[in-house]
Formats: C-alpha cells, structure tokens, sequence
C-alpha cells in the first residue's frame, strides 16, 4: 500500500478488515475503512466504517476507534490522531442508545485512544478529527453521498462554464486546476482489500 505522503492526488482508499466478532468464535465482523480527502490543507481521515457493518454494537465501534488510531499513526503519520464519534450532536446525550454507550466506552479507555468526542457531518472535513467512527450505515450514506455530491458539481460546474464564451475562456485557461481537483476527488482512483482472520 501506498503511504499519503507518496500520493500525488488522492481520493478514497478503501481498506476492508476482517477480525471475529467477540461474540461468536465462528461469526465475523467486517470492518471497512474509507480515506477520503479532508480539510483544504491537503488533510486525510479515516472513517471507520464505511458500510461492512450496518447493526454494530458499541463494542464494534470501540474496536474501529482503536483500529482507526493505529491506522492513522502509521498511514497517516499522525502521533497522536484524534478520533471523533459521528452522531447528530455534540452534546452529552445526542444520538442513539448505541452512540451513548459507545461515547461512554471511549471517554474511558484513556490513553488507548485519543478520543475528542461526538461530531457532526459539518464537522467531517473542517480538520476537527483524523478518525471517524461511525456505523455501517451511516458510513455508507456519507460515502455514497460524498460520491454523488462530487458529480453534481461537476456537471453544475461544466454547465455554468459553457453558457457563454467569456466563462468557456476562464474554464480553459483553468483546465490544469480542474484536471488536478477531479484527479483528487475522484472516488475510484484508489483501492485496496487487504483483510485478515
């Protein structure tokens, strides 16, 4: 795998996971993770998880907190990455039964995480975390929904650009600029599977 700082213009890494559930010695929980491009100063986050685990439990977050922060130590270089719970709030109590027991469980495991508490969607790529741990579900809303926001202003953007010949000019003169922003944002241009047992 490629680190960050040899990338020239990355987009999202997918990394899928496998590790066994604690409750079953035969049942496995998936785990993916997800490197979407963040905050203007070419930052990088890791979302935990995009859309292997739908119905996790707080354990399962907890485990992605943890696995997120060694994750980012090494991809990222971060020493100390900051890891922010997804929810609808950043006030005690917001979010669901499992969000509260999961914030409950990272505000005690201390020094194993360097948890900074719940965030919001406005928050994602503002450089307010280094990992976000979410659910399945509401990790693959935000991806897909990343994904599909990133078409819609291309093709605003080409619209607005052809309408007449003075923006047709800028938008040629700016071609390089745009070529370098699609090349970043684009969704497909990284991928891996590495997982084990």
């Amino acid at each position: 795998m490629v680190k960050p700082s040899q990338r020239s213009a990355p987009a999202i890494q997918a990394v899928w996971w496998r590790r066994r559930s604690s409750s079953s010695a035969h049942s496995k929980a998936w785990t993916a993770l997800r490197w979407p491009l963040s905050c203007p100063r070419r930052r990088y986050f890791i979302l935990l998880d995009a859309g292997a685990n739908p119905d996790a439990r707080a354990e399962h977050l907890v485990h992605d907190a943890i696995i997120g922060s060694h994750y980012a130590r090494i991809e990222l270089g971060c020493a100390e990455p900051r890891v922010g719970l997804l929810t609808i709030g950043t006030e005690e109590g917001k979010g669901n039964a499992v969000i509260a027991e999961t914030h409950d469980a990272l505000k005690r495991i201390g020094s194993l995480v360097n948890y900074v508490g719940p965030i919001e969607g406005f928050q994602l790529f503002a450089d307010h975390v280094d990992v976000v741990v979410c659910d399945g579900f509401v990790g693959n809303i935000c991806i897909k929904s990343w994904e599909s926001l990133v078409k819609f202003f291309s093709n605003e953007l080409r619209d607005q650009l052809q309408t007449n010949p003075c923006r047709a000019t800028g938008a040629f003169l700016a071609r390089g600029a745009f070529a370098a922003l699609r090349q970043r944002i684009n969704p497909e241009r990284y991928g891996g599977a590495p997982s084990w047992a």
